[in-house]
């Protein structure tokens, strides 16, 4: 099915579902809120079944908590997609620029759910396959400075792939490559890895997007209620 345009697309479509599938895994579930409660955004009651989100809170996370589960599955369900288009493009028949963009938002997409995860869990497993196998049960765990390697890979990627303007709303474009870029080595430059040259790389990397902010469709907006107008 990948040899066509269309089941290019449809594979990337199921990557993006890893993302969001309600109450089920993804960041359509509680357990996205509690990336946020280590630190001052939110917090929670000392009720019963809050136990789980109150070891966040604390920083004090159990191996049995079940609040960071929907997340890791969700991400691995996207990365598993990505994995299928990016290893798998290079046999699709097709119009040359769409399946650019299509592997540009598969790189996008993998970025995103290994961002997510080495934040939450810092070692994990770097999986680039889309096919099961039984080597895959006895994969090592990556140290961070791995996975951020193939992160800053993979948004370069996106970034030379992706339009200036976004396909659909919800999908990225070539200003959310540069952004999500510049948010990952300023992240970099901190805890764990502290690789301080990254400060510079993320502060030339955001003025791309706001010397471009016409080009991009980014800008401030005047009034917090606008976030939700468009």
């Amino acid at each position: 099915v990948l040899s066509t345009q269309e089941g290019l697309e449809a594979a990337l479509t199921g990557a993006y579902k890893g993302l969001a599938n309600q109450w089920g895994y993804g960041f359509l579930h509680p357990s996205a809120n509690a990336a946020t409660l280590g630190s001052d955004d939110v917090t929670t009651h000392p009720a019963s079944n809050k136990a789980d989100w109150r070891e966040l809170d604390q920083f004090a996370v159990s191996t049995t908590n079940q609040r960071s589960g929907a997340v890791y599955n969700g991400c691995y369900k996207a990365i598993q997609g990505a994995n299928n288009v990016i290893n798998n493009f290079e046999k699709t028949t097709g119009t040359k620029a769409t399946i650019d963009i299509i592997v540009g938002e598969a790189h996008f997409v993998r970025a995103f759910s290994y961002y997510w995860l080495t934040r939450f869990y810092g070692n994990i497993p770097l999986v680039l396959v889309g096919e099961y196998s039984p080597e895959l049960l006895t994969i090592q765990k990556s140290a961070p400075d791995k996975i951020y390697e193939l992160i800053v890979a993979d948004l370069k990627v996106a970034e030379t792939n992706l339009p200036n303007a976004k396909r659909d709303p919800g999908r990225p474009n070539k200003g959310s490559a540069k952004a999500f870029l510049a948010d990952v080595y300023l992240t970099m430059a901190g805890w764990p890895l502290k690789q301080t040259d990254k400060y510079d790389l993320a502060a030339a990397k955001a003025k791309e997007v706001i010397d471009n902010k016409d080009l991009y469709g980014f800008k401030l907006l005047p009034t917090f209620a606008e976030v939700f107008e468009n």
